[in-house]
């Protein structure tokens, strides 16, 4: 695996790098694709990687602005429900499903089509 280098983006050039002045990491793309692992634990600690092509920048891995720590399911699930996107439930068991008669299926899914009918 090849070192990753530290270069200067141009302070001028902002809509292609979308920094200014700011010394980042670069990664190519075979690296990159060999230790993925290894380069989302570098952007999870805050630091930005630009990913080459050939020597030309293609993409910026970069942390999300204001992305939750860490968070237990259980944390998740309550944010979840005071958004309003799941109902939480009361901890208490949902009753058994009673059990389908012995005998022959085809014949009870038969009856049931024959009293809807």
């Amino acid at each position: 695996m090849r070192a990753a280098r530290r270069v200067e983006v141009p302070s001028g050039r902002t809509d292609d790098w979308r920094y200014n002045s700011y010394m980042a990491t670069t990664v190519g793309v075979r690296d990159l694709k060999n230790a993925l692992s290894r380069w989302l634990r570098l952007v999870r600690t805050g630091e930005s990687v630009i990913v080459v092509d050939r020597g030309q920048p293609v993409a910026i891995l970069s942390p999300i602005v204001g992305a939750a720590k860490s968070r237990t399911v259980e944390e998740h699930l309550a944010s979840l429900a005071a958004r309003g996107l799941v109902t939480l439930g009361n901890g208490k068991r949902i009753a058994v499903l009673r059990r389908l008669p012995k005998g022959n299926l085809s014949g009870a899914i038969s009856e049931d089509r024959d009293e809807r009918a």
